[in-house]
């Protein structure tokens, strides 16, 4: 029998995890915070689809967090290291039924990473650090995107 064939859509709808699918406060709050795990991987050289298919068109931060790893993976040169850690708990979270908006605030801890070039070398490296992030989310088609982020030094 035929093996049915996923669409686009439906291949990255099935990598959302359960806890971030939903219309409510906490579904928003999993989605920022899986959102976010995935940004180191534009610049490890993982595949920007499912990173892409979650940002809305205005999040500035979005385009230009894809367009700054395609270039930098286009120069030979990737990130090793650098993985996004979500610290247990909310700082602050806030839902307008009004609109279909969130507001998701959290604590992150950034891994040290390096940059290598195509030979290895070392290009740059970073300590780890704490940040804050903000994110603004849209319930869109009943999956929340991400319409804004905004990164703070913790």
């Amino acid at each position: 029998s035929p093996t049915p064939t996923l669409t686009e859509e439906e291949r990255l709808l099935a990598m959302i995890p359960d806890a971030a699918k939903g219309d409510d406060l906490p579904a928003a709050v999993e989605m920022a915070k899986f959102f976010i795990t995935l940004h180191p991987g534009l610049f490890m050289g993982e595949d920007p689809a499912l990173f892409e298919f979650l940002s809305l068109p205005e999040c500035v931060f979005c385009s230009s967090s894809v367009s700054s790893a395609r270039n930098q993976l286009a120069r030979g040169e990737m990130q090793v290291g650098g993985d996004l850690t979500v610290a247990d708990g909310v700082a602050e979270s806030v839902l307008d039924l009004e609109t279909d908006t969130a507001l998701v605030g959290f604590d992150v801890t950034e891994a040290a990473y390096q940059v290598r070039d195509s030979e290895g070398a070392l290009i740059s490296e970073r300590e780890a650090k704490g940040l804050k992030f903000a994110l603004a989310l849209e319930l869109v088609n009943g999956v929340w995107r991400v319409a804004g982020v905004d990164i703070e030094s913790a």
